[in-house]
């Protein structure tokens, strides 16, 4: 095994300064043409309109549309998800994506280019943050924070959207009208995040799913809770904080449960928390099996931190996977 040489540890040093240097300049984005030293495991990058590029898995185009859907919440608009353009990612099980693609307004059919930052907390589940989400043409908001290439923080949330999902309500449950909204169909054709929530949860849990797969799901019934009683009760639709739970069918195979079919009725979790301070969004979601939560044993991931190496586990067992 051969050492290095004084000279050549403080040039690996150097080149290793510089190219974080360059990768904070640019957020992660906009990465083509930027070479990783050798020796460092940098941020891979995909030109998605190359010849030879073929998106095999679905879920960096779903990640795209949910850093949309983090600007349309935040900024009361309508994008919708039009081309993925390019895209840079660091980490194997649990990773970061910076995101670059096109959407249009179906309105004024105005297209704009966006960047989207997206942060995986967890392996296997839905427990992701989107920090960035921003039209290029807009300026940049700067802050005083060191960039880190991997899971930096989440959206602020109440004591009532923290911790553990809760277990599928009970029947009366759903019928306390107080508590939960019964998403009604056209509330269910105006609301396109909902379908994304379930894609989203989904697709994490088995990252080779395709739009193929996803194109057989149909959602059966879907219930809002806030911690708010709101007026009118279709509001719970715009909280930025809710939970999300929905009934749906169309899978093949007992990925969920052990019962086989597309015919098979499932249900999936999803929390969500949009912090209108920091813009983060976070979203949290799983399955379950009637009226309780599906266990399996929990995946325990370390988490490189760029250069810092910092180790960060999530070993907490969760009431739903």
């Amino acid at each position: 095994m051969t050492t290095m040489s004084e000279d050549e540890r403080n040039e690996f040093v150097r080149m290793r300064k510089e190219y974080w240097r360059r990768v904070a300049e640019c957020d992660g984005f906009d990465m083509e043409g930027v070479i990783i030293p050798r020796g460092i495991a940098g941020l891979s990058y995909a030109n998605c309109k190359h010849r030879h590029f073929r998106l095999k898995a679905s879920l960096p185009k779903i990640y795209a549309i949910a850093g949309l859907h983090r600007y349309n919440m935040l900024k009361g608009t309508n994008f919708q998800y039009f081309d993925l353009l390019k895209y840079s990612k660091a980490g194997y099980c649990v990773r970061s994506f910076f995101i670059t693609l096109a959407a249009i307004d179906p309105c004024s059919q105005l297209q704009k280019t966006f960047q989207v930052r997206l942060d995986e907390k967890t392996y296997g589940k839905l427990d992701l943050t989107i920090s960035i989400a921003r039209p290029t043409d807009e300026e940049k908001v700067t802050t005083n924070k060191r960039f880190r290439v991997h899971f930096h923080g989440e959206a602020v949330a109440d004591a009532f959207y923290k911790g553990a999902l809760p277990d599928w309500p009970s029947a009366d449950e759903l019928n306390n009208q107080k508590r939960f909204y019964l998403v009604t169909e056209s509330d269910l054709l105006a609301n396109d995040w909902i379908r994304l929530y379930l894609e989203l949860t989904l697709c994490v849990r088995h990252k080779g799913t395709s739009e193929r797969d996803l194109s057989k799901l149909q959602i059966l019934t879907v219930a809002i809770e806030t911690k708010e009683d709101v007026q009118p009760p279709n509001a719970r639709l715009k909280a930025k904080s809710a939970i999300v739970y929905i009934t749906f069918k169309g899978l093949a195979e007992a990925e969920i449960g052990d019962e086989i079919g597309e015919h098979v009725e499932r249900k999936a979790i999803v929390r969500r928390v949009l912090d209108e301070c920091s813009g983060y969004l976070t979203l949290r979601g799983g399955f379950s099996n009637g009226e309780k939560p599906l266990h399996t044993a929990e995946q325990t991931v370390t988490l490189p931190s760029g250069e810092d190496q910092n180790l960060e586990n999530d070993c907490k067992r969760s009431r739903l996977d």
